[in-house]
């Protein structure tokens, strides 16, 4: 029933709120009825308290720039000498040794299609696909063959990384919750993989 911007309340309730520093606003924007009596008060003590905000959470946002690269020179010898021709799966490889696991399930996505990968401690052959709905411990987004030069789309539920041309080299982006990865996590991690990424061969013996 419209009150005009009136409060319909009995004059015990109105003197309980006031003793007790009480809004009775707040029972009306949580929907309650008009209107309130005394035992409403106690409706109105049990609302959560509105000034306890949850702390922001923080994020985590870093790039690197790899003047050159090494992967793509490497792609090819993996596929020429070691019949290893799933690049995604180097790439999940790579990125999973980063993150300094035993063993990590990483989804890698480009424009055209995604896929999950199981990565085990050990050799790259080691690495099997796995469903497409496994929870993935890092996303890598592999966006080196379209026109994305830069971004900045927010933490997500993991760690997301992403692959960048830039000028013959790469840029990398990393992105994630203060609570996935601390500073030095995710500084180690970004370096890492940097590092691999600009000489595969050099991480791999």
């Amino acid at each position: 029933m419209p009150t005009g911007g009136r409060i319909l309340a009995s004059p015990k309730a109105r003197r309980l709120a006031l003793e007790q520093g009480l809004d009775l606003n707040r029972l009306v924007e949580a929907g309650h009825p008009q209107p309130y009596h005394a035992a409403d008060i106690e409706v109105l003590r049990a609302l959560p308290d509105e000034t306890a905000v949850a702390p922001a959470q923080a994020t985590r946002h870093l790039t690197a720039d790899l003047p050159h690269e090494g992967f793509t020179e490497f792609a090819e010898w993996a596929a020429g000498e070691a019949d290893l021709t799933d690049a995604q799966a180097l790439l999940a490889g790579l990125v999973a040794a980063s993150l300094d696991r035993d063993s990590a399930t990483i989804r890698v996505e480009t424009e055209a299609r995604a896929r999950s990968y199981h990565v085990p401690a050990g050799p790259l052959g080691g690495i099997t696909r796995v469903e497409p709905d496994t929870p993935a411990d890092l996303t890598l987004r592999d966006l080196r063959q379209s026109r994305i030069s830069t971004l900045a789309l927010g933490a997500e539920n993991h760690p997301v990384l992403t692959l960048t041309a830039k000028a013959g080299g790469l840029t990398l982006t990393l992105e994630c919750t203060g609570d996935a990865l601390s500073a030095p996590q995710a500084i180690a991690l970004l370096s890492g993989f940097a590092g691999r990424m600009e000489q595969p061969l050099r991480h791999l013996l």
